[in-house]
């Protein structure tokens, strides 16, 4: 019997162990699952873990970090002898000083600091009994269990301690939110054990999942989780570690749920796998807590990319940028990519990213909100902006700074139409028209100075608040409320007169503009006593107008704003020709002729828009068919509210006026057009006469120069030979006499004969080619002047052109302030044409003349003159016509001198250095004289070229036409 009782003992021993493990585990299960769970399972947890503590035959207290109790449950009460009462909030080694120093003290410190589960026996003298004892801290608690071992010495008292702790396991495993399990180590994992709270998790009864009676637990496993489930499970098991799983089921209603699940393998001593303890929890809450979570992160982070103002956030630390929205990035131009993990002073200035930093710093040290009206920042692209600024801390859970938060606001429009506005409001206020606003009571909310100086008030502070009525009689008032306002109501505004009252009393007529707008009744008015006078004066002055325009033979005239005359007075008749009876009734229109209407009718229209006066002169037709003129003058027509009603004025005839003005531009076409002829016949004897008497000259010139030039030319040739025949006589002697006498050789060597005989041969060169050039040059004045040809004859273009080139060389030759202008020519095969030599080359003359002062001109303005160039080209256009065209690099002329450059008496030059005929007569050389064309194409600073265009013949009569003029 007692060796039964022994085998029975340590059996039981061994269980109680065993189940003792298993509560240890669990409740470092709950402890850990409640650091984790969410709140809401925290504290539906706690009234069941209570009732369970109360239930336990083991004492249980709890104390926080200041060693005060926070609970103690019944058995707790018995083993301290106190109630809890008595000693929750009471601190234990004020309670129980005797035990400082204790066993019990040092074991509580222990597990208080390490965090970790301290298990020891100690035997408590009050009940003189053994307990084993397990301290361990959870959060800021320490749990104490106490449990009576005296039942482990015994047999008896072993089996009521095992069946007490398997009471408790039972108790602990029904309450936990979560199935706890046991499953085989076969291939099909086959649930030994698994608690009942699989119901509430999966829908299915634990009974289907023991010993797989029903079904596998592996078989509710969502198939896409698997196979993950299985991996993560065997890889523990071979690393001996715990395992923790989240995946999904399909419950017994076919939904699924998420499930949390943690579990180890147990392992003998030999390190041979037995069995896998876990336990399950539902999470499909958190999951979808999580789920929300992410949703309303990604709506906020929505919100905040598509905010109308720029966010950014930094790190508390270095202040470096961890977000930047799109608003931020179009306000200040940085991209994201270019400022995270960047801080302001790798952004902007220096002075500026130190002020901003100051500011953050400012804000994370006193955990506050800071709002910058204005700060003017420079942006990416260097323009400057206006912002306001709010900076927050963000704090994390203990307090601590997190990240900085600023939102940004761009306000550099706003401020601008603050500016604005203030301009405006001091144009208001120096305006002369009086202008107030009032709200829907009607009470003056707004005055400006001129309106209270109208009115006779010193400052706005005596009307403000008050009514309208204040300023305006009985009647005013009456006639306001009942036409004015309902007009305002219905229309939004209105503009009439209306009599004031000053402070004084004085009433006075005034102008107002009443408009009504979504702050209020906004009224414009003015003191008109002044135009009322001026009016009456007007008035009484239009009937003197009327008087005198009567004795002076205008009729005067009324008309509506569609133009018909609504009066007339008698004397219409003499200047329309129709009575006032035929015209009344009808538009103006209908008298003129045709063309005249639509001029007519937009000169009235216009002066209509404005309101203002016109006048104008049109043609109409009598009733006999007469075209006759007329001058009207118009002045608008208002009603009394100012609006335009229609037109007033005079209607004057002035038929003979546009004869005699007809007349008299026909005598003055005809007197401008002979002066033009005498002008161009002046202008062409001048010439004519300049031309003979230049010709006469050169003529003169040439043949004085060419006689003489003639005797030396001809005289050179035997001048030659002469002196080829001395040198070769000396070069006889000097053979023949090779020793000449002392006095010859002397003179021999004096005079240098090899140098004079060598010399003597290239001077008479030279003097052959500087009589050649003579002769060439007195052939081209002949050429010139060409005065013994009078009427057409075959002429060569090409010897003109040379001879005026060569008459020109000089100026073509380089100088100390220009270098030399450069002749490019350009010639065709042309053959002789039928004209008058001697006025072409004068044409020729003066288009390079002209061509060579203006790029003379253009050498000089230039700092860095580039070479002047002329260009001459020829070309036979068709069978009957050539063209010559001359174009430079000159400056080139304006537009409007270009439409002028053939004008008699026009010039570009200096005075006295142009007489403005050169161009005009060379247009009626070529044109008039020769049926030909001159045209000039010129653009500023690029150069002018002038085309002359000629027929090869010309014909008879032509001729003839031009011989005889």
């Amino acid at each position: 019997m007692e060796e039964v009782d022994s085998q029975a003992y340590q059996r039981l021993q061994q269980e109680a162990i065993a189940l003792r493990q298993q509560v240890q585990t669990l409740e470092q299960e709950l402890a850990s699952w409640g650091k984790g769970s969410a709140k809401a399972e925290r504290e539906e947890l706690t009234p069941r873990a209570i009732a369970i503590l109360q239930g336990s035959t083991e004492a249980f207290f709890s104390l926080n970090r200041e060693w005060v109790f926070t609970y103690l449950n019944s058995q707790a009460e018995q083993l301290l002898g106190r109630s809890r009462a008595d000693l929750v909030g009471k601190k234990i080694w004020e309670e129980f000083a005797t035990a400082v120093g204790s066993l019990f003290y040092q074991q509580y410190h222990l597990a208080m600091e390490s965090q970790k589960l301290v298990n020891f026996e100690a035997f408590y003298p009050p009940l003189e009994m053994w307990y084993d004892v397990r301290a361990y801290r959870v959060g800021e608690e320490l749990f104490v269990y106490f449990t009576n071992i005296n039942a482990l010495k015994q047999l008896n008292q072993s089996n009521q301690a095992l069946y007490e702790s398997e009471q408790r396991f039972r108790t602990l495993i029904e309450n936990v939110p979560g199935a706890i399990y046991r499953c085989a180590s076969d291939s099909d994992w086959t649930m030994e054990f698994i608690s009942d709270a699989i119901a509430e998790i999966s829908g299915y009864p634990a009974s289907d999942f023991i010993n797989n009676t029903a079904r596998s637990f592996a078989s509710i496993i969502h198939p896409e989780d698997v196979a993950e489930v299985e991996d993560n499970i065997l890889e523990a098991i071979a690393a001996k570690t715990a395992y923790i799983l989240e995946y999904r089921i399909i419950c017994s209603d076919g939904a699924i749920r998420w499930v949390y699940e943690k579990g180890q393998g147990i392992f003998d001593e030999g390190g041979q796998f037995l069995y896998l303890d876990g336990v399950i929890f539902d999470i499909s809450d958190r999951k979808h807590a999580e789920a929300e979570l992410h949703q309303t992160r990604h709506f906020l982070s929505s919100v905040l990319e598509n905010l109308p103002v720029g966010v950014a956030v930094k790190e508390a630390q270095d202040l470096r940028f961890v977000f930047w929205n799109p608003s931020a990035a179009t306000l200040l131009g940085y991209q994201p990519e270019d400022v995270m993990g960047k801080n302001d002073r790798d952004l902007f200035p220096p002075e500026q990213a130190a002020e901003f930093i100051q500011k953050d710093r400012e804000v994370l040290a006193s955990h506050s909100t800071i709002e910058i009206p204005e700060e003017i920042v420079q942006t990416k692209l260097g323009d400057t902006r206006i912002l306001r600024t709010l900076k927050a801390a963000i704090l994390d859970r203990q307090g601590n700074p997190q990240y900085l938060l600023a939102i940004i606001e761009d306000i550099t429009e706003r401020k601008q139409a603050e500016k604005l506005l203030k301009q405006r409001i001091a144009a208001i206020e120096a305006t002369t028209d009086g202008i107030s606003v009032l709200n829907v009571d009607r009470e003056y909310i707004y005055l400006n100075k001129a309106f209270c100086r109208i009115y006779g008030y010193e400052s706005a502070d005596e009307l403000l608040g008050k009514t309208w009525r204040e300023l305006y009689n009985r009647e005013e008032i009456e006639r306001i409320s009942r036409v004015i306002l309902p007009i305002v109501e219905e229309k939004g505004q209105w503009h009439g007169e209306a009599r004031g009252k000053m402070r004084d009393g004085v009433e006075f007529p005034q102008d107002i503009s009443l408009t009504l707008t979504d702050f209020g009744l906004i009224c414009v008015c003015r003191d008109i006593r002044d135009r009322k006078a001026a009016e009456e004066a007007l008035r009484q002055s239009e009937q003197r107008f009327r008087d005198v325009s009567e004795a002076a033979g205008e009729y005067l005239w009324e008309i509506d704003l569609k133009g018909v005359y609504t009066f007339v007075s008698d004397k219409v008749k003499r200047v329309k020709g129709y009575d006032p009876a035929q015209v009344l009734g009808h538009t103006l229109f209908e008298f003129m002729l045709q063309e005249e209407v639509e001029r007519v009718r937009a000169i009235v229209q216009e002066a209509r828009s404005r309101q203002g006066n016109f006048k104008l002169e049109h043609r109409n037709i009598t009733s006999s068919g007469e075209i006759v003129w007329e001058e009207v003058n118009g002045v608008p027509l208002l009603d009394e509210t100012g609006e335009i009603i229609g037109f007033r004025g005079t209607g004057l005839s002035i038929t003979e006026r546009k004869r005699a003005e007809l007349q008299l531009r026909q005598k003055t076409n005809d007197l401008e057009q002979a002066l033009h002829t005498l002008q161009r016949a002046q202008a062409q004897l001048l010439q004519s006469e300049k031309m003979s008497g230049l010709g006469q000259m050169v003529a003169g010139v040439a043949h004085e120069i060419n006689n003489p030039v003639n005797f030396i030319h001809g005289n050179l040739n035997p001048a030659n030979d002469y002196a080829t025949d001395l040198l070769h006589l000396i070069e006889l002697y000097q053979q023949h006499y090779p020793d000449p006498p002392e006095v010859i050789q002397g003179e021999l060597d004096a005079i240098d004969l090899d140098f004079l005989k060598e010399d003597l041969t290239k001077l008479l060169r030279s003097m052959r080619v500087g009589t050649e050039r003579i002769r060439e040059i007195v052939m081209s004045l002949r050429n010139f002047s060409r005065l013994d040809e009078a009427d057409f004859k075959p002429a060569n273009i090409h010897e003109g052109l040379h001879g005026t080139l060569m008459i020109l060389r000089n100026r073509l030759k380089a100088t100390t302030e220009r270098p030399e202008i450069e002749i490019i020519k350009d010639y065709g095969d042309l053959p002789r044409i039928e004209c008058y030599p001697g006025q072409l080359n004068q044409v020729f003359m003066n288009i390079i003349a002209n061509a060579i002062d203006a790029v003379e001109a253009r050498l000089r303005e230039n700092v860095e003159p580039q070479p002047g160039c002329i260009w001459i080209s020829t070309e036979v256009l068709d069978t009957e016509s050539v063209c010559i065209r001359i174009r430079d690099n000159g400056s080139g002329m304006r537009e409007e001198i270009e439409h002028r450059i053939f004008d008699p008496f026009f010039t570009t030059k200096e005075v006295g250095k142009g007489t403005g005929l050169g161009m005009s007569i060379s247009y009626q050389i070529v044109c008039e004289r020769h049926n030909g064309l001159l045209e000039c194409v010129s653009s500023l600073g690029e150069g002018t070229e002038f085309i002359v265009t000629l027929p090869l013949e010309q014909r008879r009569d032509r001729k003839q036409l031009l011989t005889n003029a």
